[in-house]
């Protein structure tokens, strides 16, 4: 019902902001010459502004945001700071806000499943918009994680690890990982190692992952790789949003670095 509910305030939003722009175009003579004139506005998934602060916005689109604003109360809660803005592109490697999101998982997949993970593997896909520099609020999470993408704890050996390094090596850029540090060369994975450590084909590793990529999600296949395959409840979004709460009550702001994990050296880049 919550599901619902939302989408019929984005489905609001949607209409007010189609009605502003519609009635604040004046009418031209059906003679006149149309020059048509593009501009790139910067858009992202944010609610926190009011666009109808705008003395120009027209009075239908002020009363349906009006109608609105209870609802859209609770996204405009400040859970935590953050120190810069972080972008989610999805063609560089080693990205800090990637290198965020997947260490957050892994910890979290270590408590929430009760053994320690070696390794975290999400996709860029599932980052829709950056991380904004200073107030972060319950909707810039949400916006940020807007699918349901459930945590799963797989089992897998390291050779089959290898395979899924050597699968995201042929990618555009390598997706964010957690626990590895891999260096590749025109899309052939050169050096592999887990905390540290050469893989051991034999051995069974622990890997957290995201639900959407067990079956085919951004072309990965994890879960044909698994030996084993435990699911959890918990969801990508609520991983980020107590993430966000637990570094505000220790007074901290929200940082994140490129560390070198993915170092890709790729002849098409240049």
């Amino acid at each position: 019902m919550r599901k619902y509910f939302f989408y019929f305030l984005a489905a609001a939003f949607i209409t007010a902001m189609f009605l502003m722009v519609y009635h604040s175009v004046p009418p031209r003579p059906q003679s006149a010459e149309r020059d048509i004139v593009w501009h790139r506005v910067k858009m992202d998934g944010s609610r926190r502004n009011r666009p109808y602060a705008d003395s120009s916005a027209t009075a239908a689109a002020v009363q349906v945001l009006r109608e609105c604003e209870p609802g859209l109360a609770k996204y405009k809660e400040v859970i935590g700071h953050s120190a810069a803005e972080y972008s989610n592109l999805r063609n560089q490697c080693d990205l800090p806000l990637g290198n965020l999101v997947v260490d957050a998982m892994r910890e979290r997949g270590s408590k929430e499943f009760g053994v320690r993970m070696d390794v975290a593997v999400v996709n860029y896909g599932g980052i829709r918009i950056p991380m904004p520099e200073g107030p972060v609020t319950v909707g810039d999470i949400q916006s940020m994680f807007p699918f349901d993408n459930k945590l799963a704890y797989v089992k897998i050996t390291g050779a089959e690890l290898q395979r899924l390094m050597e699968q995201l090596a042929k990618t555009e850029a390598f997706q964010p990982v957690s626990g590895v540090k891999v260096m590749v060369k025109d899309h052939v994975l050169k050096e592999f190692t887990v905390g540290g450590k050469a893989v051991n084909p034999k051995k069974t590793y622990n890997l957290v992952t995201v639900d959407f990529l067990l079956q085919g999600g951004d072309q990965i296949y994890i879960g044909a790789m698994a030996s084993d395959i435990v699911m959890s409840d918990v969801v990508m979004r609520d991983v980020m949003m107590d993430y966000v709460k637990a570094k505000e009550a220790r007074h901290q702001k929200i940082t994140a670095y490129s560390d070198g994990r993915i170092i890709m050296e790729n002849k098409d880049e240049n």
